[in-house]
């Protein structure tokens, strides 16, 4: 894990509301270049950015500071990746799953349909213990799971092997059970690590490489799940390709 002493090249952070912005004043000092990502030109982060691009721009310029780029975060880190400019860590600042319509774009990008699997989603969730299941969405296919189902997580934690609230151990953590127990054609777990306090990310190598595995097994009728996990809280989406 990173501490406060460590510098970064380039981090992206996907989402300029109330967590990205936290996320933008937490590693400012600790980075060269910081891209905010937000279709709003006049999100919350916007009052933190140096400067202001829209998605007009063939590619938004890297240059030192914050950047705020009005856009899509799938199409920016389509353009930001295609181009080989991979970022330390790509920083989730929105709702859902960021990952998966990365996974989702490649398939459509290879003439097919990506469509929701509902009973691979199901599933895989009869396989995990209910005390982790947070919410099984058949209509989104959809996999939340989380330690914290009943209580509100302590905003000061550090991801320890023990939890702070309740006091319970944390041996494996909850990357660690999805990755071992989500079973389909194609997984992939992403790690979020935590940088610094509340603000977690995910490696910018790691989705590009992932990225290039997907495609070259891109098939119809192949299932593939996509997920975000940390410590303590995961996220996962199921398709199917038709």
């Amino acid at each position: 894990m990173k501490t406060a002493a460590a510098s970064f090249e380039r981090i992206v952070v996907i989402g300029g509301g109330r967590y990205g912005t936290k996320a933008v004043k937490r590693l400012r000092p600790l980075t060269k270049s910081l891209m905010v990502v937000d279709l709003d030109p006049n999100c919350q982060a916007a009052r933190e950015a140096d400067r202001i691009s829209g998605a007009g721009d063939p590619l938004v310029k890297l240059e030192d500071g914050v950047t705020l780029a009005v856009e899509g975060g799938t199409s920016f880190l389509q353009k930001l990746l295609g181009r080989k400019l991979i970022p330390d860590y790509v920083i989730p600042s929105v709702p859902g799953n960021i990952m998966a319509p990365l996974f989702v774009s490649l398939v459509t990008e290879a003439g097919y349909h990506a469509v929701e699997d509902s009973a691979s989603m199901e599933e895989n969730a009869s396989r995990l213990s209910p005390d982790i299941v947070f919410n099984a969405d058949a209509r989104h296919a959809v996999l939340v799971t989380s330690f914290a189902k009943n209580f509100i997580c302590d905003p000061g934690c550090m991801e320890q092997r023990v939890c702070p609230v309740t006091g319970e151990p944390r041996e494996t953590s909850m990357f660690e059970i999805l990755s071992s127990s989500i079973r389909d054609g194609y997984v992939k777990i992403f790690l979020s690590s935590l940088l610094d306090l509340e603000v977690g990310g995910i490696k910018g190598g790691d989705i590009r490489s992932a990225l290039a595995e997907f495609e070259q097994k891109i098939a119809p009728g192949m299932s593939f799940a996509v997920g975000t996990a940390c410590r303590c809280h995961g996220i996962t989406d199921f398709d199917i390709i038709k």
